[in-house]
């Protein structure tokens, strides 16, 4: 768990954070709040336990419910990165405004992603022909 920089997000408690895989279907559900500090950013960020099968920069990936020191409200969450080695995700509100600073800062995400198995051995293990000597 973190936050794009100069905001940080500390003090973190994670109520959930499962993920479960069917076939090259990956759920994840997280839910965390914390507190944030320094400058505010717009993104909150966790990372993936599996990389994700797109290679389209900033694709939205799934909802996010947040509280931002106040009354829950609906949310996003998007892909970072333009290749499929990349594993982190952005928590923002809806209209992707900076996050508020302080405690209180909460939100729980659920996001369907499709991914590559053979990519997905690969990035654990090398590929197959790294084992052949």
């Amino acid at each position: 768990m973190g936050a794009y920089s100069p905001m940080t997000f500390t003090s973190v408690t994670v109520g959930y954070a499962k993920f479960y895989i069917t076939g090259n279907l990956c759920q994840v559900i997280v839910e965390a709040g914390g507190t944030t500090g320094g400058t505010a950013t717009q993104n909150i960020t966790f990372t993936l336990p599996v990389p994700i099968a797109v290679t389209v920069n900033r694709n939205p990936s799934g909802y996010a419910i947040y509280a931002d020191g106040g009354p829950t409200s609906m949310g996003l969450c998007i892909y970072e990165g333009n290749d499929m080695t990349k594993t982190t995700i952005n928590v923002r509100n809806a209209t992707s405004s900076n996050w508020g600073l302080g405690s209180g800062r909460e939100f729980a995400v659920t996001i369907f992603m499709r991914f590559n198995p053979k990519f997905l051995f690969n990035f654990c293990f090398g590929s197959p022909s790294s084992f052949v000597s």
